[in-house]
């Protein structure tokens, strides 16, 4: 049998609250009524009933009636409507403390997003002023009524003061933009970021800058280079750069090239590169890109490097014509499918993914494990020499020689594990997170090196 990190023997910082928690119980509690659901068939108008009052007790949307009701799809809606107009059924309180359970009517509300159609649009409208439904029926309003009637929702939450209602608008309108990019909840939930959430004092907060980025691109771009964002500090012009850059709002090259002259902070330089990437020609974008790589024994001193290391990342990714950094090392093609380059690249990728999740042993627990030999060879070619010694420490205390190259041949080397050993691999990973950065600096300069081989026309 093989090595098996759920065994009361493994040792695991999360094991004790996966065994212990209350969530393990609500998702082995959510499989068997997915079960249930799947088995139950085509109810009648009295079986349903029969799952509705069964809500009172059970008012949760993961439980069994709840699972039921929902599998019976448009067939369920009388019923649900039924409940909704029932008295008694309204004043039900949720039937217990546990974290998933609402009020039966929240419930029944949800359910009506799955299950409802036009039908229980002015049911659901009437619950808009709700104090225990409001939220939830202003989410499936949304999803349920015309066009012609998101101002009723927008109206709706244009009088409520309420921030966390805005907030969750500014949700719907994301989800609903790219179907219809001029509605006005779209409208409100732009401007309400805007007005009253893109500037915490006088620093642009990131939540706010992504929300309206996906909101309104235009608008994200015109506020975040406006004068207000980009004479703040130097965290703000990042994330305003940052915003930009990773929801693909492309800047002028005349722009980029003017935010470069004057901008000192490499973090933002690297991000400014990454949003004018599609329009700076290749002379440009090198000088530039190479200004940040001649800047990489300073940036190794900074406490902000891994988010650096990873804004010089993305931006390679992108001007070799990939979408992320992923792409570049083509994490989701088949490992026969990689280049050379790429195969050495998704290696030392899979290397700090898996330690930073999970520490060494998930790396060689995992199918990551079979590309030990290439992330060995790679450390010492990029000349990662701190990280290159904490991993041959870890080989060593795992005992794998040159002929360990299948999972299953690791495996047999993890069954022999000590706890005294697993200890000293714990110890490696608080050592690893220290050195990680550098290393990914070091990548930088490789896929800069390799840059022909690595664009997306050649792959």
């Amino acid at each position: 049998m093989g090595w098996n990190p759920f065994s009361k023997k493994a040792k695991h910082p999360m094991l004790g609250l996966i065994r212990n928690s209350g969530y393990a119980n609500a998702v082995q509690e959510q499989f068997q009524a997915q079960r249930d659901a799947d088995s139950s068939g085509i109810m009648s108008t009295r079986e349903m009933r029969k799952c509705i009052k069964q809500l009172q007790h059970q008012s949760n949307t993961f439980s069994i009636p709840a699972r039921k009701l929902r599998a019976q799809g448009r067939q369920a809606e009388s019923v649900l409507l039924e409940a909704l107009n029932n008295p008694k059924f309204l004043a039900t309180k949720p039937s217990s403390k546990h974290f998933l359970d609402s009020s039966p009517a929240q419930v029944a509300i949800d359910l009506l997003g799955d299950c409802g159609s036009e039908q229980s649009i002015s049911v659901v409208q009437r619950f808009l002023t709700h104090e225990d439904c409001g939220d939830a029926a202003l989410n499936v309003f949304v999803k349920l009524c015309r066009p012609d009637q998101f101002h009723i929702a927008a109206e709706h939450v244009a009088q409520d003061p309420e921030e966390r209602k805005s907030w969750m608008l500014i949700g719907i309108a994301n989800r609903f933009h790219k179907n219809d990019g001029d509605h006005e909840l779209r409208r409100l939930a732009s401007d309400w970021i805007s007005e009253h959430a893109l500037f915490d004092g006088n620093r642009i907060s990131y939540e706010a800058a992504e929300n309206l980025a996906k909101i309104d691109p235009q608008a994200a771009k015109s506020r975040l280079l406006s004068d207000k964002a980009l004479n703040a500090d130097s965290y703000s012009r990042m994330v305003a750069y940052r915003t930009l850059a990773r929801n693909q709002i492309w800047i002028d090259a005349d722009v980029a090239r003017s935010r470069l002259q004057s901008e000192q902070d490499e973090k933002c330089i690297a991000y400014i590169v990454m949003c004018s990437v599609r329009n700076l020609d290749e002379a440009d974008w090198q000088h530039h890109f190479d200004r940040l790589m001649n800047q990489v024994p300073k940036i190794e001193d900074r406490s902000d490097r891994d988010s650096v290391a990873d804004a010089l990342l993305d931006t390679l990714a992108i001007w070799l014509g990939h979408d992320s950094q992923y792409d570049l090392i083509g994490y989701d093609i088949e490992p026969d499918d990689r280049s050379p380059v790429q195969r050495k690249l998704y290696a030392i990728m899979s290397l700090d993914s898996e330690v930073c999740n999970g520490g060494f042993l998930q790396f060689f627990f995992n199918s990551s494990c079979v590309y030990w030999q290439d992330v060995h060879r790679m450390l010492d070619e990029i000349n990662a020499s701190q990280t290159d010694e904490l991993f041959s420490q870890a080989i060593r205390i795992i005992g794998l020689s040159q002929g360990d190259k299948t999972r299953e041949a690791v495996h047999s080397k993890l069954e022999r594990l000590t706890e005294k050993q697993e200890e000293h691999l714990g110890n490696l990973d608080e050592q690893y997170y220290d050195s990680k950065s550098i290393m990914k600096l070091r990548i930088c300069g490789y896929i800069a090196k390799h840059k022909n081989a690595l664009r997306k026309s050649e792959l």
